[in-house]
């Protein structure tokens, strides 16, 4: 295996396997078979890395040597057949025949840096973990994002995002608190594939003067790279990446993220965006830095959604992030409000930012509920006094059910059934109200006048309502007499006022 890495050459056992030399030079790039257009993996220094998730038997973001890559595509990774194979082929110094010997040669097998040479369980015991824990990743802004994390910055196009990132690349680059949060100093790479760098520079100098920091305080800390007119796909970045020393940057900006998409990546499909980000991951976990990326809402409004929900294209993205940090419309102008769903601290409260051209500043006297388009609660009415529970759930219907008396409080007046009972039962206890029994059931009808009896009750009651319908209507429907029914309505007007 050792030869073979030091006199190889993988591309003959590549092209056989089908995979296609797409650009040549020091760090080749390779595609693998099956797909048309982009790029899979990279061949540098005898090292084949692969980033694509569907190149198979490699798995994605692995760095594989040459007799690897010799042994899972000629041998089926059956790595001592493979070496038995080389020594035939020449390679280790051994004459042909002495392969046939019983001799293990697989401690002389050579994988690939940072691989084990058995396969790695990826099984840990969390007593082992519990025992030798010794904190998490180190923050970078403080409550937000960690070392090694990736965060979102999602918003609709032209809310300021690429504005708002800039001041948090002066803020960790100079060590100023960014809204309100602590940072760790540190250097920051900024990618922007939208911009000139003539704009980003200017762009930089007229926030700071805003901010009222000399660029000296920060510009030595900010390195850029504009992309603008010359595009790479994330998996392209790996040559950018490459010679990046771990802990060289702090945080590294990608502004916008939907430009870094490899050619035919659809937005919408998770297990696409997912790859992406393990990615991420993968360049975050080996430079020991944090990645800001920077993305777009969908259309239409975003008042209605869960936090997470925000942002433009498959779920995956704001599940796999560690931070996912969102800017929605308030309903007042110039204002937005500042969200997030936040993996290793407890989520901060929702802030409201006002947009003052070149800095967004917090305001916090603002309502950070009053999202733009967000549906508002419809105002419960005022509880009615005693008197207007009395004349209108019950004055205007008696004698009438508990059921009647209940639709009738919750429709004018918004009562739930459990305070409308309560009210009824204060009626009753004061003497304002009478339950009465009509045939089998119960009734409720209200007091008027000096009027007892529940018979009388019930003809006041109908007499009320029916003021124009003659004694004996009345007293055939209260089983009485054409006498009774005029004698009630004579105290009733009595004692009208």
């Amino acid at each position: 295996g050792d030869d073979f890495n030091a006199r190889g050459d993988i591309r003959a056992v590549l092209r056989e396997a089908g995979w296609v030399r797409v650009k040549s030079g020091e760090n080749e790039y390779w595609r693998r078979p099956g797909k048309e257009t982009g790029t899979s993996a990279t061949l540098k220094d005898g090292v084949f890395f692969v980033f694509s998730s569907n190149a198979a038997p490699f798995e994605p973001n692995e760095h594989y040597s040459q007799f690897a890559v010799y042994a899972m595509l000629e041998h089926g990774g059956d790595f001592e057949q493979a070496a038995r194979a080389l020594r035939q082929a020449g390679y280790g110094g051994d004459t042909p025949g002495a392969a046939d010997s019983d001799v293990d040669i697989s401690a002389l097998v050579e994988w690939p840096a940072g691989r084990p040479q058995a396969r790695e369980s990826l099984v840990e015991s969390l007593k082992a973990l519990i025992t030798d824990f010794s904190g998490l990743n180190r923050p970078i802004i403080h409550k937000l994002i960690r070392e090694g994390e990736t965060m979102n910055i999602i918003a609709s196009p032209k809310t300021g995002k690429s504005w708002f990132v800039s001041r948090l690349a002066i803020s960790v680059a100079s060590g100023l608190d960014w809204l309100g949060y602590d940072v760790e100093p540190g250097r920051v790479l900024h990618i922007d594939n939208e911009l000139h760098s003539n704009t980003i520079a200017y762009r930089y100098q007229v926030i700071s003067e805003a901010m009222r920091v000399p660029h000296h305080l920060y510009s030595g800390n900010i390195d850029m790279v504009s992309l603008r007119g010359r595009l790479r796909d994330l998996y392209a970045m790996a040559e950018m990446f490459e010679p990046i020393e771990p802990g060289q940057y702090k945080l590294i900006i990608l502004d916008a993220f939907y430009r870094t998409l490899p050619r035919e990546t659809d937005e919408n499909d998770n297990g696409a965006i997912a790859n992406l980000y393990n990615l991420i991951d993968y360049y975050a976990g080996r430079l020991g830095c944090a990645f800001v990326l920077i993305h777009h809402t969908s259309k239409g409004n975003q008042a209605g959604k869960s936090v997470t929900d925000v942002g433009a294209g498959a779920g995956s993205q704001s599940r796999a992030a560690d931070t996912h940090l969102i800017l929605r419309p308030h309903e007042e102008e110039g204002l937005v409000v500042l969200e997030s769903a936040v993996r290793t601290w407890p989520s901060p409260a929702p802030m409201v930012l006002r947009w003052d051209w070149p800095l967004f500043t917090p305001v916090r006297e603002a309502d950070p509920s009053a999202l733009l388009g967000a549906a508002r609660p419809k105002a419960k009415p005022a509880e009615p006094s005693m008197n207007e529970f009395i004349d209108q759930c019950i004055g205007l219907f008696d004698p009438c059910s508990k059921a009647c008396v209940h639709y009738e409080a919750a429709q004018r007046f918004g009562l739930p059934e459990r305070r409308a009972d309560e009210m009824l039962d204060l009626a009753l206890e004061r003497g304002d109200v009478v339950r009465i029994r009509i045939g089998s059931r119960m009734k409720y009808v209200m007091k008027r006048a000096d009027i007892t009896g529940e018979k009388a009750l019930w003809t006041a009651a109908l007499l009320a309502h029916r003021p124009d319908a003659s004694a004996q209507e009345i007293a055939e429907q209260v089983e009485a007499s054409r006498q009774y029914v005029n004698q009630i309505r004579r105290e009733m007007v009595e004692t009208d006022p």
